[in-house]
This record gives C-alpha cells, sequence and structure tokens, in this order.
C-alpha cells in the first residue's frame, strides 16, 4: 500500500525543519542528511524519510549526550 502522506521538495522540507539549503546540503555531504527518491528528476523526501531522519538526528544526539557524561 502506499504511503498517502505527502512527499516534501528540498525547498519544502527546509521549511519544515526551519534550516537552510546551505545546512541541508551540508548534512547530505556528511552523510546524514534525509533519504531521498526521484520524481523524474526531482530529489523528493517522503514523509516517513522525514521521520527516519528524526529518528536518527535523536538517537545520535543522545549518544553524543552520553558520552560527554561519562567523561
Amino acid at each position: 500500500m502506499l504511503d498517502p502522506e505527502p512527499s516534501y521538495t528540498i525547498n519544502e522540507f527546509c521549511r519544515l525543519e526551519r534550516i537552510c539549503r546551505q545546512t541541508y546540503y551540508n548534512l547530505k555531504r556528511a552523510g546524514i542528511g534525509p533519504d531521498e527518491i526521484l520524481v523524474g528528476t526531482h530529489p523528493r523526501i517522503t514523509a516517513e524519510a522525514r521521520r527516519r531522519w528524526h529518528q536518527k538526528r535523536e538517537r545520535a544526539a543522545a549518544e553524543r549526550h552520553l558520552q560527554s557524561r561519562t567523561r
């Protein structure tokens, strides 16, 4: 079954996350940006990819927090 939720353009994603496009591309370059799909030649971020990205970023933040407490 297809996901009835929307997918987002990079601009829409950036607006939702309150980040600039440069930050988005910096995250992608660092390997920590959201997964993208192509619709024709246009990259899109699905709602599920956005959720996974949030979960990964939350886990990374929690790990950094734990590491800083054990030093």
